[in-house]
């Protein structure tokens, strides 16, 4: 599933389901670890990570040409089909601002309330006010998970799952 969608003067994004490979999904979140609250090299094997998200993860994808720029990673697969849980979300830094991250969130919202999920859940880092106000933006309420803030955006379709 690709479609045009947001451009910019460096070129257009072409936006795409599921389609990047392994050694693709390593390669971006490799230029986009420092980003994240604290790095994701930190917290985890990059290498092993990406294979994770290979095999796992629903992905949301922004190319430009045959670099992936924006990714979003969720896991749809909760034994209860009540939740969904937004694993990953990136954009290279000479992307950002073009709302690349917000379409790609937007896609995966309505992708998980067609599956019938209640809600998608996510954490951020504490402090993080540019991921938190764009989450919240989208609607996402914010929840107290410890040292990391977690953020809960409920579904429509997923309503009659109670």
């Amino acid at each position: 599933m690709a479609s045009a969608s947001p451009s910019s003067s460096s070129g257009i994004v072409r936006l795409s389901v599921a389609s990047a490979s392994r050694g693709e999904l390593e390669a971006h979140l490799r230029r986009c670890a420092d980003d994240f609250v604290p790095a994701l090299g930190a917290r985890v094997d990059l290498a092993d990570y990406a294979g994770k998200l290979s095999r796992r993860a629903v992905t949301f994808e922004a190319w430009s040409g045959r670099r992936l720029v924006g990714l979003v990673a969720a896991y749809l697969n909760d034994p209860d089909g009540r939740e969904g849980f937004v694993t990953s979300v990136s954009v290279d830094e000479s992307w950002r601002g073009q709302g690349i991250a917000r379409e790609l969130l937007d896609r995966l919202r309505e992708h998980a309330a067609s599956l019938g999920l209640a809600r998608l859940r996510l954490e951020t880092a504490k402090g993080d006010a540019r991921a938190e106000a764009l989450y919240r933006g989208l609607g996402f309420e914010a929840e107290d998970a410890g040292e990391r803030l977690a953020m809960v955006l409920p579904l429509a379709a997923g309503a009659g799952h109670d």
